[in-house]
């Protein structure tokens, strides 16, 4: 059972590293230097000025998740100017150039190939959510035609190395520039939305974006809204423009539905693919019953068979699971009592609370090779481990042994070894069935269809990029699902007794009915007076020897003179109390307070994770000026 519980542990271990490498791949963390941040929101405020510049307010949400960080930068592609940056609503202090120092509070803006960068500095720890706002003004942004005013500006730089978690821009229009006159598109990966909000504002909105990819929207406003000659070209473009963006938009209309469907499929495959397992197990567990004994009484009065106490509470509660190791291990002590293999005897010693009593065992064997293997290893326990070879040995004496943290490996290995050969024992009966019940081969085809439908894609992802968000993951995360299903429940075989088991067990049952309820019988039809004896071990297995001991000194008045060497006679009649049998009852509570000991000891040692969708644009895309990307560290 611990080595079960092991490799369970171990699997669940192995399955939540491959969940949280795609959770954490999909939420876009990015690792430099053992440090991590996410871009959780990234927001675009832009004014659109009537002489062609554009505006902006850049707000970045960083979420600081592990290191220490002291830097923001931002890189725009060509020049911008008036820039100003704001912690929050906090602005910082503009200096002459960038110092590695990174003095807290200041900022300072350096031309940076073709583009411009701009870096802030300041202290975080992790843990902490940050926003900030960097102010700037880029000179030309729209170009005019002599039939139209073409806005065509990149919000996303392609150079962004974080994923985006909620992206939006706000687009304010110039004067004359409205929903009735204005065309709107926006390029970037699919999933996005871009529609007035009102009769002169533009949304532009989209969710979990990649790194890498550009974002950019284009307006075809009309002629007069924006002046200036040095943006005029003398040509006529407005019908080519839109036809391109019209075209790129039908293109991109009929990839979302592909994808649509390919989500669909993936959902569904992913559905099939958690309920595989399920279906198989459900069948397999429908479809097998168990036998009808051959013989069912209500009652039974002589011994079904010679099995041995421990084996019956195994065989009793073979469906139920309740099984306890702690009674039959006392069931086994009682029956060498009964075997005269060991005696017993009580003992009482005044004290200030009154007569302290404990029971005292005594080997009275030379050699042990006579008794079963589960026997033997009982024997060895109490009188070799705890009793250190005397032969002799008390019954508190076992308790306070068990209760030992330090004792604990012999105790608990005592106690694995005896439920382990009694395990062994019951099997070699050919009660419990082996092979109507075999588990489909399916269950295990599953498993290696799972583990390779959860690695398989994890290689396609890292290396195609196409694939990075791609429904892929559905299915891997389905197979983590099926995975988890087929480990846990498919290894579990239905238990099922055979028909030997089962014609057993219903003669036991059979039996213990008549235990409960044998005073209804005639004298000449019970057992002989020396056979209860032995009855009364197994009535403690069966739970009802409380109830049959009251019954048995009621009809039977002569076991008051039960003399000494009855040995479980003597034990449960001490101090001739009909209620409480004291010294029968000491063995079975003291043992199973004894084995909890150790069982929990063990635990506790072994437990010290208009407007549209986005297209991806014509034949100019990501050619729209401007574009930014940034970052911390």
């Amino acid at each position: 059972m611990i080595k079960k519980f092991l490799l369970t542990l171990f699997l669940m271990l192995i399955i939540g590293l491959i969940v949280f490498g795609i959770y954490e791949n999909q939420q876009g963390i990015l690792n430099s230097d053992g440090r991590k941040s996410i871009l959780k929101d990234l927001h675009y405020e832009v004014t659109i000025m009537e002489d062609g510049k554009a505006y902006i307010e850049e707000y970045r949400t960083y979420a600081f998740l592990q290191g220490d960080f002291s830097r923001g930068y931002l890189d725009v592609e060509g020049s911008i100017d008036q820039v100003a940056v704001y912690d929050g609503e906090t602005p910082f202090t503009r200096m002459e150039g960038f110092d590695t120092n990174r003095p807290e509070g200041y900022y300072a803006v350096q031309p940076s190939g073709s583009g411009t960068r701009v870096e802030w500095y300041y202290r975080v720890d992790e843990k902490t959510t940050k926003t900030f706002k960097i102010t700037y003004l880029i000179p030309e942004v729209a170009t005019i035609y002599n039939d139209c005013v073409d806005y065509f500006h990149k919000y996303v730089s392609s150079s962004n190395v974080y994923k985006i978690k909620n992206l939006s821009v706000t687009v304010h229009l110039p004067e004359g520039a409205n929903a009735d006159n204005t065309e709107i598109w926006a390029h970037g990966p699919s999933g996005g939305d871009i529609s007035f909000v009102d009769h002169r504002k533009v949304q532009l909105q989209i969710n979990n974006v990649p790194s890498g990819e550009f974002i950019e929207a284009r307006f075809l406003m009309p002629v007069g809204v924006i002046y200036g000659e040095h943006l005029r070209v003398d040509q006529d473009r407005y019908e080519a423009l839109r036809d391109m963006e019209n075209e790129a938009a039908e293109k991109s209309t009929k990839e979302r539905r592909i994808n649509g469907i390919v989500n669909l499929l993936a959902i569904i495959v992913s559905g099939i693919i958690i309920l595989l397992p399920i279906s198989t197990l459900l069948r397999y567990h429908s479809k097998l019953k168990r036998y009808k004994p051959e013989l069912a009484p209500s009652y039974y009065r002589d011994l079904p068979s010679n099995i041995y106490p421990a084996e019956l509470d195994r065989l009793m509660h073979y469906y139920s699971g309740k099984e306890n190791t702690s009674n039959q291990i006392s069931a086994t002590l009682l029956d060498l009592i009964h075997k005269k293999a060991i005696y017993a005897t009580i003992t009482e010693e005044a004290s200030t609370f009154g007569n302290k009593r404990d029971t005292v065992f005594t080997n009275l064997l030379t050699q042990w090779d006579g008794l079963a293997p589960h026997e033997k290893t009982v024997m060895e326990f109490i009188f070799i481990t705890v009793g250190g070879g005397t032969g002799t040995v008390t019954l508190k004496g076992i308790k306070k042994y068990c209760s030992n943290k330090k004792l604990n490996s012999e105790a608990f290995g005592f106690y694995l070894d005896f439920e382990s050969k009694v395990s062994k024992k019951i099997s070699s009966r050919g009660f419990i069935e082996t092979k109507r019940n075999v588990l489909p081969k399916s269950v295990t085809t599953y498993v290696l269809l799972y583990v390779v439908l959860m690695i398989v894609p994890m290689i396609l992802v890292s290396q195609v990029k196409a694939l990075e968000h791609s429904p892929i993951y559905y299915i891997s995360i389905a197979s983590v699902i099926g995975f988890m299903i087929t480990i846990i429940f498919g290894g579990k075989t239905k238990k099922l007794l055979t028909q030997k088991g089962e014609n057993e067990l219903a003669l036991w049952q059979a039996f213990k009915g008549f235990l409960s309820d044998f005073t209804t019988f005639e004298q000449k039809e019970l057992p002989e007076l020396f056979m209860w004896e032995k009855y009364l071990v197994y009535a403690t297995v069966l739970g009802v020897a409380g109830k049959l001991l009251k019954q048995l000194y009621a009809r039977y008045p002569q076991l008051a003179d039960v003399g000494y060497d009855s040995r479980l006679l003597y034990l449960a009649y001490y101090n001739r109390d009909y209620n409480n049998f004291e010294g029968f009852n000491d063995i079975g509570k003291t043992m199973s307070e004894a084995m909890r000991d150790t069982v929990n000891i063990a635990q506790k040692a072994a437990s010290k994770g208009g407007g549209g969708g986005f297209s991806s644009g014509g034949s100019d895309a990501g050619g729209g000026s401007g574009g930014s990307s940034g970052g911390v560290d």
